[in-house]
């Protein structure tokens, strides 16, 4: 769009496609570093572009956090910082609290969701309205367990 061709539109999805590209990185610990450099990347860009992220943008942060980092104090960070981002634009869903099991340590998943990894949860009943009023799965009650 930035050269010319006003058909280019760059939506929500195609910001999700390029970050779950690279949360898919199958690499050498230097291409998977590279990988997360990218994604934070496009983080910026989708801040630029106004475009507001979703339940699939968020997801696959945590996505990126546990397949692109090793556990650390940076994870762990990132990992609140992202859920907490979340929870703010009302995007937790399914694929936000699947992902927050792999991604946080089990202490840091027992401090944000008051329960244990593995214990069920319903998106209608146990989370915050405000947590989940704008995501795909804001009226249903699916449970998320351990498989």
């Amino acid at each position: 769009h930035e050269n010319g061709n006003d058909a280019a539109v760059v939506t929500t999805h195609t910001f999700n496609a390029a970050l779950n590209a690279c949360a898919f990185i199958d690499g050498s610990a230097d291409e998977r570093a590279r990988a997360f450099d990218i994604a934070m990347k496009l983080n910026e860009m989708r801040i630029k572009s106004e475009r507001y992220p979703d339940g699939v943008w968020y997801g696959t942060l945590l996505r990126l956090c546990s397949s692109l980092l090793q556990p650390s104090k940076q994870r762990e960070e990132l990992v609140d910082r992202f859920f907490e981002e979340a929870c703010e634009m009302g995007c937790v869903g399914r694929l936000v609290v699947s992902q927050l099991r792999f991604a946080a340590t089990p202490e840091q998943y027992k401090k944000i969701m008051d329960r244990e990894p593995g214990e069920r949860i319903s998106l209608k009943h146990d989370l915050p309205k405000e947590w989940t009023c704008n995501g795909r799965d804001a009226r249903t009650s699916y449970l998320i367990h351990k498989k």
